[in-house]
C-alpha cells in the first residue's frame, strides 16, 4: 500500500505542484496529532450538511441549479486530484450558499477547512471513489430540483458517511505505517 501510494503522491506533486502534499502533510499530521480535530470537523459536517442541503432546497433558484450543475460537470471533467477536491468543495460551498444562513455558512467553511485534506486524500488514493462523488452531487442536485428538503437533506447525510469512511480508511493506512 505505501508504494502506491507514494506513486500517486508523485503523480499528484508532478502535475499540481507541492500545494497537495501540503494538504495530504497536515492531513496526517493532525491525525498522527490530534485525531479529534477531523472527527470533530465531520461531526460538524453531519450535522451542517444536511441542515443546509434542506433549506437550500427550499431557497434556491434556477440559476443557482444551473450552477451547481456546471460545478458537477467540472468535476466529472477534472482530471488532477487537486482539481477534484476543489471542485468538491466549491459544490458543498456553493450548496450552503443557497441556504442562505450565515451561521451554517461559517460553521460550514470552518469545517470545510479543517477537511480539504481528507478530500485530496480520496482523490488521491481513491481514484474510483470519484464516480460515487459525482453521482452523490447529481444526486443532490436532482433533490435540491424537486425542491424535496427531507429527500436532499438524506442525500447531503448518505454524501457524508462516505467522507466518515474515507477518514477510517486514511487512519487505517496511517496505522498501517506505525
Amino acid at each position: 500500500m505505501t508504494s502506491e501510494l507514494v506513486t500517486r503522491l508523485r503523480v499528484l506533486l508532478g502535475e499540481t505542484g507541492n500545494a497537495g502534499l501540503f494538504d495530504l502533510h497536515s492531513l496526517f499530521d493532525s491525525l498522527q496529532r490530534d485525531p479529534s480535530k477531523i472527527r470533530e470537523a465531520l461531526q460538524a459536517w453531519r450535522v451542517v450538511e444536511p441542515a443546509a442541503t434542506a433549506f437550500a432546497a427550499g431557497r434556491i433558484t434556477k440559476l443557482g441549479l444551473r450552477r451547481l450543475d456546471r460545478l458537477c460537470g467540472a468535476y466529472e471533467a477534472a482530471k488532477l486530484p487537486e482539481a477534484r477536491a476543489r471542485l468538491d468543495h466549491d459544490f458543498h460551498r456553493c450548496v450552503v450558499e443557497f441556504a442562505d444562513n450565515r451561521f451554517l455558512a461559517r460553521t460550514h467553511a470552518e469545517a470545510g477547512e479543517s477537511l480539504r485534506g481528507l478530500r485530496l486524500f480520496r482523490s488521491v488514493w481513491k481514484p474510483h471513489g470519484e464516480n460515487a462523488v459525482a453521482d452523490d452531487h447529481r444526486e443532490i442536485v436532482a433533490a435540491l430540483v424537486r425542491r424535496d428538503e427531507e429527500l436532499a437533506s438524506a442525500r447531503a447525510l448518505a454524501h457524508v458517511a462516505v467522507a466518515e469512511r474515507w477518514l477510517s480508511d486514511a487512519q487505517d493506512w496511517l496505522a498501517g505505517q506505525g
